[in-house]
């Protein structure tokens, strides 16, 4: 039996159905069980339509449409600033973007004639009275976002051409994608050389060992073990759906670790949907002395307190934190010594002993790293070299300082 309960749009469609049986043959022609079958069809066609319009509509528009709002939080460096929003101007989906919010952190508004420069680009710029501490900067800035999905740039970084539309491609394509980051490199500056960060060793090591895909989704045990391993996901990499993120910013603040924030911060974004990471690099973060992570007070106790948020974040979700600990170890098995080794030396110590000894991950202690140290360079720079090879192919010949 079919359900006739239809809707008022439904019951329309069903109606100029019948008339147009009607008018293609006599009366009994037209059989009962056709006429079942047919608005059967109908009612099938009317919901998956419905459906997928409902979709549609929780999802990005497409590029031309404007929907992300970009926060970029500055602290009076205004060259630097320069640069972020040179490469926010030369973003191929320029047209996707609806808001930049440009917000000064100390007494100093240079950047605010910074961003006169950029009279073509839709910049909000506010200046935070009295100056905060960069956590809850960042917090109130996300409060300005009107757009369905945010884009995050530190000042003193800078985007690749694609980086905005690549993002915004995994977005539409993966309704349940809660944010993307992406691999990034590292460089002093647009005039020095870069290098791929071999923090994408941790996103590697994650999951089933491959890089073959443009991008890896991750599931909160793979965003868990991640974050274990170390600070893997670069703020100034991100695109995501507004609401999860302001929500995770919300429970960082919360959580009172301002040192390891983009340790704990993909994990509570994680709780929203899964992890896009693009393999590829499409993001430079700049290394320079002024970095909120070489601040004075964090010098002698970073990697200590490392261990401390490891120790939390397994305290705070025991299941996923077990979990992740035999994921990795299944997948250690599977790993190449002079792989395994690669992996274990982006993590410092104490950080890595605390891995070993109390989470039980198998990976290579320091003591025995020195042994192994020739196999890892003979590995490392073909991979990093592949990585880049296949960047400057995707990108259709692009180069940096362009």
């Amino acid at each position: 039996m079919i359900d006739l309960r239809l809707t008022e749009r439904q019951g329309s469609i069903v109606v100029r159905a019948l008339i147009w049986m009607k008018a293609e043959g006599p009366r009994d022609s037209v059989r009962p069980d056709e006429i079942t079958r047919i608005v059967g069809a109908i009612i099938t066609h009317s919901k998956e339509k419905a459906d997928a319009q409902d979709l549609a509509r929780t999802r990005p528009s497409s590029p031309s449409t404007p929907m992300v709002s970009i926060v970029i939080p500055t602290s009076d460096r205004a060259s630097f600033l320069r640069e972020a929003l040179a490469s926010v101007r030369k973003q191929t989906a320029r047209e996707a973007i609806s808001q930049i919010v440009v917000s000064e952190n100390s007494t100093n508004d240079e950047s605010r004639a910074i961003c006169g420069e950029f009279a073509d680009l839709p910049i909000v710029y506010r200046q935070q009275k009295p100056p905060v501490p960069p956590l809850l900067h960042g917090q109130s800035i996300l409060e300005l976002v009107r757009s369905p999905l945010v884009a995050c740039l530190h000042d003193d970084d800078w985007w690749a051409p694609e980086h905005l539309a690549s993002a915004l491609g995994v977005l539409n394509r993966e309704p349940k994608c809660a944010a993307v980051f992406s691999s990034h490199f590292l460089t002093q500056g647009p005039q020095f050389p870069f290098q791929v960060s071999e923090k994408l060793w941790r996103v590697w090591a994650s999951q089933k060992l491959g890089l073959s895909s443009a991008e890896i989704i991750l599931d909160e045990v793979g965003v868990l073990l991640v974050c274990l391993f170390d600070a893997t996901f670069h703020y100034s990499t991100l695109v995501g759906r507004s609401k999860p993120v302001r929500d995770a910013i919300f429970r960082v603040v919360e959580a009172g670790n301002a040192y390891d924030n983009d340790r704990t911060f993909p994990v509570f974004l994680s709780a929203h949907g899964s992890i896009a990471y693009l393999v590829q690099p499409d993001v430079f973060v700049r290394l320079h002395s002024g970095q909120d992570c070489l601040r004075p007070e964090y010098d002698e106790r970073g990697w200590a307190i490392k261990s401390e948020t490891t120790r939390w974040l397994l305290k705070t979700d025991p299941a996923n934190g077990a979990a992740a600990a035999l994921r990795f170890n299944e997948l250690a098995k599977m790993m190449d010594i002079q792989h395994l080794a690669a992996l274990s030396r982006t993590i410092g110590e104490p950080l890595r002993t605390t891995l070993i000894q109390e989470c039980g991950f198998d990976l290579v202690p320091s003591a025995v790293e020195s042994k192994t140290k020739g196999l890892v360079k003979q590995v490392c720079p073909p991979i990093v070299l592949e990585v880049a090879r296949q960047m400057l192919i995707r990108g259709g010949g692009w180069r940096h300082g362009k």
